[in-house]
């Protein structure tokens, strides 16, 4: 199984708010109720394994997948549940294209005119993986 049709069915699981996670050696799908179709499951089923290496060998990947999870949030894991998002974050979603949202963590933007309390870990082919402000984009001290 290649690992573009993996992260292709990893993406439409959040796509419909399930998140896969491996707990104990157990793969667990958590989500809306009725989003995980017959035929949803039975590719979950079929892919088990790869899923589990999937989620297993790369903690940010399954952060990754962790995201777009909850129903009615787009925030990535580990954003403080008492900040909100941007006003303009629901049109950055919108149009990102290949940047993924890895994690957030509560930390202040060095920005002093900023002063945003969240960085968040995103990727993107050809950058390097980093953290930064979501409001300025400051790049996070890295200590």
């Amino acid at each position: 199984m290649s690992t573009a049709v993996i992260n292709g069915l990893l993406e439409e699981l959040a796509g419909q708010g399930i998140r896969l996670t491996v707990q104990r050696g157990e793969l667990v799908a958590r989500g809306p109720a009725g989003a995980m179709t017959a035929e949803l499951a039975e590719r979950v089923k079929r892919h088990k394994s790869e899923l589990m290496a999937a989620l297993s060998s790369s903690p940010a990947e399954a952060q990754a997948v962790e995201a777009n999870t909850a129903p009615g949030s787009d925030l990535p894991p580990g954003w403080p549940s008492d900040v909100a998002p941007p006003a303009w974050w629901a049109e950055f979603l919108s149009i990102k294209g290949r940047i993924r949202l890895l994690a957030a963590r509560a930390q202040v933007c060095g920005d002093s005119a900023c002063a945003f309390p969240v960085m968040i870990e995103w990727e993107a082919p050809g950058c390097p993986r980093e953290w930064s402000c979501p409001r300025c984009g400051r790049t996070a001290d890295r200590g």
